[in-house]
This record gives structure tokens, sequence and C-alpha cells, in this order.
């Protein structure tokens, strides 16, 4: 960039007076002309010719004295130049201060950090011993699986075994039928025979008006007939479902028949389950109802009771509670043979079970 001689000339004296002045007051300058001066003249013969020109420089600027006036008024410029300069030097010296608040903020946010990698570690050392848990709890359930497997092989073989049972029930089934229709032809005998009776009692009422007192006791024996014979009946029902030959409808009439007198009456409920909740498909569910003045029983009656019976049996008690919105009071199970699993399970759900309809505790 080239300067006119008079442009030059300005420059040179306004360097000259100003320098010194510079350099007293501000050490970056004092920096940077050592800088210039290491890099520039590094050699004596340089520095001598620096300062052989700044000789000349200086008489320059003494045959320039006489013009600094007429350049009073760039001088004045020059010196707002400079008030602007130590204006920017002042904002420069905030915007160090708050660059200084700014690292020490992120020093916080450092430590901060810091601290949330130390707690990101502790959760790792927490996810690590979990999956180790885990593991362990993987080992131990494999080894469940391994003894349900075993189980279900036993299961297996004992549905073989009470397959076995089965026929031989049915067998004896057979066999008893036989002896039952026996009994009942017995029974009807001996019906006959009270029928008999009755009509020689009613003969002998006109004989026998004084002896009312043995009438009375005839008549005691008469009843005490018909309670034996009742406890036959009921007797037969029960050894009929011992074999499996007593079929509900049976049952529910001996059950209708003793609570009949107490003011009970004993009904069947029976719906259709669309979304089978009892039996894991749509079907009919059919349960027996005893009921007398706000007592509600619910009763299962069968010739046998397992296990799966007994679930089946509380499914559709909750079943019944839940579509009529009616709780039980008491729940029953009314079977010859049930299973110890299943006595254990219904002793836990306070559900009673009775071999016969006889051993109802009312």
């Amino acid at each position: 960039m080239r300067f006119q001689p008079d442009e030059l000339y300005e420059i040179q004296n306004h360097i000259f007076y100003s320098l010194p002045w510079v350099l007293e007051n501000d050490p970056r300058f004092v920096a940077v002309i050592e800088a210039i001066v290491t890099e520039k003249f590094p050699h004596r013969e340089d520095v001598a010719r620096f300062l052989d020109r700044l000789a000349e420089i200086r008489q320059s600027m003494e045959r320039l004295e006489e013009r600094q006036e007429t350049f009073q008024v760039g001088q004045d410029a020059l010196r707002q130049d400079v008030t602007e300069l130590q204006q920017g030097q002042t904002e420069l010296r905030q915007g160090q201060t708050e660059l200084r608040q700014g690292q020490t903020e992120l020093q916080q946010g450092q430590t901060e950090l810091q601290q949330g990698q130390t707690e990101l570690r502790q959760d790792v050392t927490e996810l690590r011993q979990d999956v180790t848990e885990l593991r362990q709890g993987q080992v131990e359930l494999r080894q469940d699986v391994t003894e349900l497997r075993q189980g279900q092989v036993e299961l297996r073989q004992d549905v073989t075994e009470l397959r076995q049972d089965v026929t031989e029930l049915r067998q004896g089934q057979v066999e008893l039928r036989g002896d039952v229709t026996e009994l009942r032809q017995d029974v009807t005998e001996l019906r006959g025979d009270v029928v008999v009776m009755r009509g020689d009692v009613a003969v002998m009422r006109g004989d026998m008006v004084v002896m009312r007192g043995d009438v009375a006791d005839l008549r005691q024996g008469q009843n005490a007939l018909q309670s034996g014979l009742d406890r036959v009946d009921n007797r037969l029902l029960v050894l009929g479902n011992r074999w499996g030959v007593q079929n509900e409808t049976a049952v529910r009439n001996a059950l209708r028949g003793r609570l009949a007198s107490l003011g009970y009456v004993v009904e069947n409920y029976e719906v259709f389950d669309a979304a089978g909740e009892v039996h894991g498909a749509p079907g009919p569910v059919e349960i027996d109802l005893v009921v007398r003045n706000g007592e509600l029983w619910l009763v299962e009656i069968k010739g046998r009771v397992s296990g799966n019976d007994l679930f089946a049996f509380m499914r559709k008690t909750r079943f019944y509670q839940t579509q009529t919105g009616r709780s039980a009071t008491r729940r029953i199970v009314i079977a010859p043979v049930i299973e110890e699993p299943a006595q254990a399970r219904a002793a836990q759900e306070g559900i009673e079970c009775y071999s016969a309809v006889d051993d109802l505790q009312i």
C-alpha cells in the first residue's frame, strides 16, 4: 500500500509523538515491538540500520514539529480513537470476566457430569448384579421345569392307574346293578307289606277303640319303620354313589327330601357360559342351590371328586356370583369318594365335603 508524501509525513509524525506514550501506558505494545524487533532485526547490523533510520525519522519529526498544529485535528481524532480503544479494552475485560464466570459454571457442570458418571457406574454395577441374579433364577427355573416334567411323567402313570381303576369300577358297577335291583325289589315287597299292614290296622281300628294306647304304640313303630325305610333308601343311594351308579337326580331328590321339612328349597341353576370361563370353552354351566331366609348354599353332587373337579366347582361358584351378584353363605361338595388333594384344597378354601346326604350338617 503506497502513501502520499504528505500522508506518510503525517503518519510518521503521529507515530513519533504517540509511540512513547502508547509504550508507557500499554505493556502489550511493548511486547509487540520487542517481538517485531526480535523477529525483524535479529542482527546488529539490522539494529544499527534501524537506529539510523530512527534517527532520520526523529530528524524528520523535528522538521515536522512546526506543522504539528496543522495536524492537531487529526491528533484529536486519534485521541478519540484511543478513548474508544480504551472503552473496547474495558468491554474486553468485562467479556473476560464473563468468560471466567462461564468457565466456573463449566467446571461446575463438569463436576455434576462426573457425579452423574459415578452414579451411572453404580447403576451399571447394580444391573450386572441383577443380570447375575436373573441368570441364577433362570438356572433354578430350568430345574423347576425338569421337576415339572418328571411330575408330568408320574401324573401320566397315575392317570394310567386311574384308568385301570375305572375299568375295575365299571365291572363292579355291572355286578352292583344286579344287587341294587334285587334290593329295590326287596324294598318294594317291604313297602307292599307295609301297605297290607296299614290295611290291617284300618280294619282293626273298630275293634281296638279301647286299645288306643296300643294303637299309638303301633303308630310309633310304624313311623320308626318308615324312617328305617327312608334310611335304607339313603344308604342305597350312598352305596350306588360309591360305585359310580348313583345319578345326581337321585341325590338331589334325597337332598330335597331331607331339607324340605326344614324349610329349605333345592333348586338347579343352569346357564350357558359363552366366554368359557368355567370349562375353558363355551358351554352350559350347572350348579345346585339351597335357599332359605337369605341363606344361599352352592352344592356340587358327584360320584367322585378329584382335584380338577374341585377347581371346576370353585370356578362355577365364582361364575354364579359374578352372573347373579349373590354371595354364597356355604359351599358344599357331596360325593362318596373325595380324593385327598381335593379334600386338602377344600379345607383351605372353606368348602365343606360330605360323603352322603345324611352326613350334611344343617
